[in-house]
């Protein structure tokens, strides 16, 4: 994994989406850590992210 000041957006959208593996994830945190103004980007992009939440639709006809 490669990623650099060119391609981090794409980077930053994945491990806000939880598609990257804990590897991937240790690589963005790093590249981070070593690109300080780019943090508050990443953490925005998070802030985004809503709860996990469980919903139970008892009355699915009420869809229609």
């Amino acid at each position: 994994m490669n990623i650099d000041r060119h391609n981090y957006e794409e980077f930053f959208l994945l491990y806000v989406d939880g598609e990257l593996s804990a590897e991937q994830r240790a690589s963005v945190e790093l590249f981070v850590k070593e690109n300080t103004d780019l943090e508050n980007e990443l953490r925005g992009l998070l802030q985004t992210k809503l709860p996990d939440e469980d919903f139970l639709l008892i009355d699915k006809t009420a869809l229609f």
